[in-house]
């Protein structure tokens, strides 16, 4: 009676260890304005909700990307490469 026990608090244990909450594949970046003429892109959320930007034309305000982070946050007025679900077309944060 105490190994049935035993073995069924051991089952349940392992069920909640191996439970985790799973994470983004892709880190998600934020368009933003750089300056006047120039679209950037951030990986720090910004207070500032998705609005429209005429200088926004044929971008989003949020993507996630494969790409290196640094290849990324380099890239201007375009999308970086292997990029993906996008939201908020024509779009950033302001």
């Amino acid at each position: 009676m105490g190994l049935i026990a035993l073995t069924a608090l051991t089952g349940v244990g392992s069920a909640f260890a191996f439970n985790l909450p799973k994470k983004h594949a892709n880190p998600e970046y934020y368009a933003i304005k750089v300056n006047s003429t120039t679209l950037g892109w951030t990986d720090v959320r910004p207070a500032q909700s998705c609005h429209n930007d005429p200088l926004a034309t044929n971008l989003a305000c949020t993507i996630t990307s494969s790409t290196a982070p640094a290849t990324v946050l380099a890239t201007t007025n375009a999308y970086p490469a292997d990029h993906g679900s996008e939201t908020g077309f024509n779009q950033l944060h302001k």
